[in-house]
């Protein structure tokens, strides 16, 4: 069940967009989804699908993993839909709120997809670097937030083994009645608690022996170049933002 769930995943690849510079794949995903809300033209929607339809497509991934992230939306559109028509919205709004939240998801998607955590980690440490002047920790936030998705991810998959576990002894979890499905998620969320504080310990341990300080300075031993393509990348983002 939890499988369909793509949180903090990376999918390995060779193609273009995994490739490109995780700075600036971070970077023109802000300018497109801030872009994408500041529209609210149903023909300038066609731009913004045809941008993550070549995204989809030179990220060589299966389609049919990006079709299972939005129908894991698809009661939040619904209710979206039943709600905007209960306040007498147009059909041509209607779907371009749509169009908007499924575009900025699949742009997301396909960055988490193609950009290793760490990579994101340092993409992020990178962009908030400024900020240091204010004697903020950015390296310790960019490091926690590295972590936090990497935990997230791994929380799921403990999730997803305890399921089948519980299937495997003869618990079906589909075909229940509802206070069964609340003594299993019970269960579940035990041992989620327990599970987490270990593997908290694991990495504070690990961390230790590879004498890991919070406070000092980090070195970056891959560095990252800018190719053509990521600068007419971020160029087309940038210009398109503007207009």
């Amino acid at each position: 069940m939890l499988n369909r769930i793509t949180i903090g995943k990376y999918v390995y690849g060779n193609s273009i967009v995994h490739n490109w510079n995780p700075i600036i794949k971070l970077v023109c995903s802000l300018f497109y989804i801030a872009s994408l809300f500041l529209f609210s033209n149903l023909y300038s929607m066609i731009f913004f699908v045809f941008l993550v339809i070549f995204l989809l497509f030179f990220s060589k991934i299966s389609l049919k993993v990006y079709l299972k992230v939005v129908w894991q939306i698809r009661y939040i559109l619904f209710f979206l839909i039943l709600f905007n028509c209960l306040f007498g919205t147009s059909l041509s709004q209607n779907l371009v709120i749509i169009l908007q939240l499924v575009c900025a998801l699949l742009y997301s998607t396909v960055v988490l997809f193609t950009t290793p955590i760490s990579d994101l980690t340092y993409a992020i440490m990178v962009l908030l670097s400024p900020l240091t002047i204010f004697r903020i920790p950015i390296p310790m936030i960019s490091h926690m937030i590295g972590l936090a998705l990497s935990f997230l991810s791994n929380m799921l998959v403990y999730t997803n083994q305890i399921l089948k576990s519980l299937s495997a002894r003869g618990m079906d979890y589909f075909h229940c009645s509802l206070m069964e499905k609340v003594k299993v998620w019970k269960l579940i969320l035990n041992l989620l608690f327990a599970h987490s504080i270990q593997h908290a310990d694991e990495i504070a341990n690990t961390m230790e022996i590879r004498l890991y300080e919070i406070d000092s300075k980090r070195i970056i031993f891959r560095k990252f170049n800018f190719s053509y393509y990521d600068v007419i990348l971020l160029i087309f983002h940038f210009i398109f933002f503007l207009l």
